[in-house]
């Protein structure tokens, strides 16, 4: 019969007794590491559930009576969607957005841990989504007196800011200055492309840089100096160090370093290199090149102010006049599309704006955000922009939306343009607030209820199966700490039916150990040897053992796959619990019960055998 690998595994690492020790100090080891990363005040500390850091529980009734049958289901998921970019501004951890349909009639159930304003977080997510359709500005339109005081105060306070650092970086001894000037760029500065290495620039010719910033270094600065006073461009405020300059020749001079970045006018990072030798440069020529590390407080612009008003104007156009947005097929290639109806109003309004933007882009937005994530990054934020181009006059109301898309991109681009053009009506139905202090109630009620299940399972073992019963306790508690650490290190959400189902686990570790520890009683009990017997009955157990968590996992996998999230998370902590508890029993109980079983504990009645059965 073919074994599973970890029960192979535990056969080589006991094949030789010698190797006992080394075992029993690498399980301790990792023992310690599990205790280390569990306890209380570490800095990643377990993700709680509703039910024990408290939070808000909303449930919505959606109101689907005024839109087509076969919409509706796409309708609902939009909503959706949109509610979850709600949900994750709010910047709640593991938030839940669950769609339910009972009988026909739709609701959505959203949990926010760690959110008690209940009237602020119902305001937030209970506005219907907004669809609008921008055409591209040439032009920034000017800020008013308000947003001018504005941006003038943000960019008082940024100069106020770098004038701090300045002074601090002035201050840095000449020993050293280098990896201090390096610590204050890493945590200061606003340079996403050098930041992360201490604002090291590299080497550069002067062309590469805006004409301050190369002034100040090829002109003022000495090697190990910093500048004496802030130096502007157009990107914001610099501190520079000077570390280093060479001469090279031109054909092998590079114009541009790949690690400059800065961030431009839009708030976005803009690479202000290129890596291109001169053109016509004569290898004989030498051109000077500078090194440098700066730190950068960055400086506001008046797009930073207007949002989307200055780069995208509002057209008549908006999901108000979008009739149904569908998943469909390109007739000859096959290639998935998004078709757009729009009503008579909107045929109009779209005619008017494609006929004035034809090869332009068209952006697309709701909510203000892109509806779908555009660059590939995984979430959908102000650095996403959808825009798809103009190729000619729209008339009848119709269009179609193509380019390099997937069946599940083009689904839900559809889905998410349904959710702003078919407002679902969302009345709140129920919300509950579950206050931090009864949440800390449950987390302690959890916590005793297991430590006594613990205690209970420990008594029975011990004083049933005596010595292999102390080394199954053992093993049960590293059982509890190794399943711990791996549901923090997953980033798992505990929440009470979690802590149910690890409770539970408890018991199937138990049952591997009974298994194992009733077969070792037999063998003895038929005169084999303490070692001899400890082999053959993990060896004839691990069957018994692998068939009856298989057959837990494939349980807890249905659940967690078909089920709603409280019954996941008990799924989830119960499937995490047998895993971990097949290698305790089968490892960590066998390497304790090899080195217990030296001298002066090879009587049997240390391991619950009364006597031995003899052949004749």
């Amino acid at each position: 019969m073919r074994k599973s690998a970890m029960y192979l595994m535990s056969s080589f690492l006991f094949a030789k007794t010698s190797r006992k020790w080394w075992v029993l100090l690498a399980l301790a080891l990792l023992v310690a590491w599990a205790v280390w990363y569990v306890r209380p005040g570490n800095v990643k500390p377990f993700r709680l559930g509703l039910d024990l850091k408290g939070g808000t529980h909303l449930v919505y009734q959606a109101d689907t009576s005024a839109i087509p049958e076969d919409n509706v289901r796409s309708a609902m998921e939009g909503v959706r969607d949109v509610i979850e970019r709600r949900v994750n501004a709010l910047g709640v951890a593991e938030p839940i957005v669950q769609l339910t349909d009972t009988d026909g009639e739709y609701r959505l159930i959203i949990e926010l841990a760690g959110v008690y304003d209940t009237d602020a977080a119902i305001e937030a997510i209970g506005k219907t989504p907004v669809l609008e359709f921008r055409e591209a500005r040439e032009e920034s339109p000017a800020l008013t007196k308000e947003q001018q005081q504005q941006l003038d105060a943000m960019n008082k306070d940024a100069k106020a800011r770098a004038q701090e650092l300045l002074a601090q970086a002035k201050a840095l001894p000449s020993e050293g200055r280098e990896e201090a000037f390096a610590a204050i760029a890493r945590e200061h500065s606003d340079d996403p492309g050098s930041a992360p290495s201490g604002g090291d620039l590299g080497f550069f010719r002067r062309e590469v840089m805006v004409g301050p910033f190369a002034d100040a270094v090829f002109d003022d600065l000495a090697v190990g100096e910093i500048t004496a006073k802030l130096v502007e461009s157009e990107f914001g405020w610099h501190i520079i160090l000077k570390t280093g300059e060479r001469e090279v020749d031109a054909a092998q001079s590079s114009v541009g370093v790949s690690n400059i970045t800065a961030i431009g006018e839009n708030g976005q990072p803009v690479e202000i290199g290129v890596s291109t030798t001169p053109e016509g440069a004569q290898p004989a020529e030498k051109v000077k090149e500078a090194k440098a590390s700066h730190i950068l407080i960055r400086t506001f612009h008046p797009r930073e102010i207007l949002g989307l008003d200055a780069d995208w104007a509002r057209t008549e156009l908006s999901g108000a006049h979008l009739k149904s947005a569908y998943l469909a097929f390109d007739s000859t290639s096959g290639a998935p599309m998004v078709s757009l109806e729009f009503n008579d109003e909107g045929a109009k309004f779209l005619e008017d704006i494609s006929e004035r933007n034809v090869d332009k882009p068209l952006g697309i937005f709701i909510d203000g955000m892109s509806p779908v994530d555009e660059n590939g990054d995984g979430v959908i934020n102000a650095l996403d922009i959808y825009a798809p181009t103009i190729q000619q006059k729209l008339t009848g109301g119709s269009a179609v939306i193509t380019g390099n898309m997937t069946v599940d991109r083009a689904k839900a681009l559809a889905s998410n343009l349904q959710a702003g053009a078919l407002p679902v009506p969302i009345t709140i139905l129920a919300q509950t607030t579950v206050g931090p202090t009864l949440g800390q109630a449950s987390v302690e009620a959890s916590i005793r209820a297991a430590l006594l299940g613990f205690a209970l399972v420990a008594l029975f073992m011990i004083a049933y199966y005596r010595l292999p019963g102390l080394a199954s306790v053992i093993a049960l508690a590293a059982y509890g700490v190794f399943t711990l650490a791996a549901l923090k290190a997953i980033g798992a959400t505990i929440t009470l039916a979690g802590i149910a189902g690890f409770v539970m686990s408890i018991g199937m570790a138990v049952d591997a150990n009974v298994l194992v520890l009733e077969r070792l009683k037999e063998e003895l009990r038929s005169g084999r040897t303490l070692l001899d017997a400890i082999g053959v009955a993990f060896s004839r157990a691990w069957s018994a053992i692998r068939d009856a968590n298989v057959a837990t996992l494939i349980s807890a996998f249905i659940l967690a796959t078909f089920s709603s999230s409280v019954v996941k998370g008990f799924a989830i902590t119960l499937a995490m619990g047998v895993i971990v508890s097949m290698f305790s029993a089968v490892v960590v109980t066998r390497a304790l019960m090899v080195v217990l079983a030296g001298k002066g504990t090879q009587h049997l009645a240390w391991y619950g055998v009364r006597r031995v059965e003899k052949t004749v």
